[in-house]
């Protein structure tokens, strides 16, 4: 539609566990913070939602979930004082037209500089309420903490919860949207992208993009082409080609001449992820503290030491590029926008 706004819903996906669908969604986010995008993040993995913990500590941190009460509490107290000061403003701007005739009667009467004032804040009282509003919803706005969202899995079968995924439509509407999912749930999601309109919902701004990350195997292979199949064709599909060491297998072995002509005809993107060779200490850290990547390599981060920072900016540096030259990211084909350093920013949803 012209003038609208595209958005996008980011599905990472895989059937086969531990591919490395959560490093990839991490990588994803990382290219918005560094492109500065405002995105939500979603973890539907409902065992280890680390990708959340990391990148949405408000909706997964169980620290701030179990501290959220406390917060709201504290900030109501906070408050108390811009929150009277509203309410006696909005009493007596209610009594202000009973009020406002017998100022102006008692003006009248002695015309001094106290029945003036009178006057005047009696015919103010419209103005007054409005700044004493706008002063509460600002300090509300910023000292309010912002409640946890319902968690979104795909498999319950409980109808509240299952058609709980679609309120991710109205999340991506709204900005970009980006969703971990899980190993073993792709028939279950492939028969809610069906069911929920989603596809269609391109004609209105909203765009689709499946990241398939597979490992070099004929079983990935299979799945892709399922995938492709299951949905006509219509969903924008993007190869994640894992190349992590541990891996048995060899892409060039899986992908013939075959399968190239089937991907370039199926209009199926195909990108390289490498490994990032953390050593133990390090991938402890990353993993004990749900650590952001961008954040890690900032200067005044001192929980990594300087050549330990810059391997990371450089595996990221070269990782972003490798998500932005997909051109499907907001902003992606500008040149301005191409990643020279891993920057840190960001909305953490």
């Amino acid at each position: 539609m012209t003038g609208t706004k595209i958005h996008c819903l980011h599905l990472v996906m895989g059937e086969i566990g531990g591919v490395g669908k959560s490093w990839f969604t991490k990588m994803l986010i990382e290219a918005y913070i560094n492109l500065k995008l405002d995105y939500f993040v979603v973890d539907c993995d409902e065992t280890t939602p680390n990708v959340g913990r990391a990148y949405d500590r408000t909706n997964y941190d169980p620290a701030y979930l179990a501290k959220y009460d406390l917060l709201v509490a504290k900030a109501t107290e906070d408050l108390k004082p811009l929150l009277n000061t509203l309410t006696d403003a909005g009493k007596f701007l209610a009594d202000a037209p009973k009020l406002e005739k017998k100022a102006q009667a008692a003006h009248d009467k002695e015309m001094s500089a106290a029945t003036a004032d009178v006057l005047a804040k009696v015919k103010n009282a419209a103005k007054d309420y409005q700044v004493a509003l706008a002063a509460y919803e600002k300090a509300k706005l910023e000292q309010m903490p912002s409640p946890p969202r319902k968690p979104i899995y795909f498999i319950s079968e409980d109808m509240d919860s299952r058609d709980r995924p679609s309120f991710m439509l109205g999340m991506a509407m709204e900005k970009d949207t980006i969703v971990n999912l899980p190993a073993q749930v792709t028939k279950v999601v492939n028969s809610w992208i069906q069911d929920s309109g989603l596809l269609l919902m391109k004609e209105y701004g909203l765009k689709t993009i499946c990241w398939f990350v597979g490992k070099p195997s004929q079983a990935s292979i299979d799945q892709l082409r399922n995938l492709h199949s299951f949905h006509d064709g219509q969903l924008q599909i993007v190869l994640v080609k894992n190349n992590f060491v541990g891996h048995a297998g060899n892409w060039v072995d899986i992908l013939d001449d075959v399968m190239v002509s089937f991907l370039k005809n199926a209009g199926i993107i195909s990108i390289d992820i490498n490994d990032l060779r953390l050593n133990d200490e390090q991938r402890k850290l990353i993993d004990r503290e749900y650590a952001v990547f961008s954040e890690l390599i900032d200067p005044e981060d001192d929980r990594l030491l300087f050549h330990e920072k810059m391997k990371i900016r450089q595996y990221l540096d070269k990782t972003i590029a490798t998500v932005i030259d997909t051109g499907l990211l907001p902003g992606s084909a500008s040149e301005q926008n191409k990643p020279t350093k891993a920057a840190k920013g960001g909305d953490d949803g």
